[in-house]
């Protein structure tokens, strides 16, 4: 699986395998041969071509849900087929667990080789556990597009402090139908800039919710990602919570679709 991943070259490469435990099993590698413990978008594309190729028991129109066994514990998962074929797909995100983390807003700044007035200062860095993320709001789209986040630096800056995206956020967005424009940077796994990251959305559902940047009562968001690398996408966030601190207890799901670019096979001699 590590040595198709680095032919595919791909952020993450997702493989469906047989499970004892659940309807299947996905497992996920970066290029660099990083196994991971969950991938949002490579979940998305697998998800999609199941139901494409009506895998798994899927054979007519409907909802069909799954229990899929992953590195960080089984998920729900859902492909939707329409009448006419189209395709839409869910998720479960894995546990949420953020946390306040001591590093400053300049110990990121500094690591990534951008401009500290660029963070908005009036939120905090945060780490969610599961997926090992760090979180920090941006003050607008045009200080997120000017960032360029130094990957030597801040491949040594994960290293020390267990992280492995730095997903950037702002209010600001192309669309005014989303609430959220983001950019996602792994360096130590191989990924300089990820298209799309559907892995962080537990873990920024729990702080645009926490710290105010959604209205109260809020149960859906819409973010956006890609535009500055000329590979634009948008998911669909649904979510509950139980309590009303940092401690509470968040679910999210996504709502996704995909687009099938091309299909190939791969002979292993």
């Amino acid at each position: 699986m590590r040595k198709i991943a680095r032919e595919l070259n791909l952020s993450e490469t997702a493989f469906v395998l047989p499970s004892k435990k659940a309807a299947f099993q996905m497992r996920y590698f970066t290029p660099t041969g990083h196994e991971i413990t969950f991938c949002g978008h490579s979940t998305v594309g697998a998800l999609y071509m199941i139901a494409k190729t009506r895998r798994f028991g899927i054979e007519k129109a409907g909802k069909h849900t799954f229990d899929v066994e992953t590195p960080c514990g089984i998920l729900k998962m859902e492909a939707s087929l329409d009448s006419e074929g189209g395709i839409q797909v869910a998720y479960e995100t894995p546990a949420i667990k953020l946390k306040q983390v001591n590093i400053s807003h300049e110990m990121v700044a500094k690591a990534g080789g951008f401009d500290l007035d660029f963070i908005n200062q009036s939120f905090p860095v945060m780490y969610e556990e599961t997926n090992k993320d760090l979180f920090v709001v941006i003050k607008t789209l045009n200080d997120l597009k000017k960032i360029e986040c130094d990957p030597k630096s801040f491949t040594s800056f994960s290293k020390q402090h267990d992280i492995v995206a730095l997903c950037l956020i702002t209010p600001e967005t192309f669309d005014q139908n989303n609430q959220f424009h983001m950019r996602c940077f792994a360096p130590l796994v191989g990924i300089p800039e990820d298209p799309f990251t559907g892995s962080v959305l537990g873990g920024l559902t729990a702080y645009v919710d926490t710290f105010g940047l959604l209205p109260k009562k809020s149960s859906h968001f819409r973010v956006e990602q890609g535009h500055f690398i000329e590979r634009p996408g948008v998911v669909d966030v649904e979510f509950s919570k139980k309590g009303n601190s940092i401690k509470s207890n968040y679910t999210a799901k996504v709502l996704a679709q995909a687009i099938h670019c091309f299909s190939t096979e791969i002979n292993l001699t």
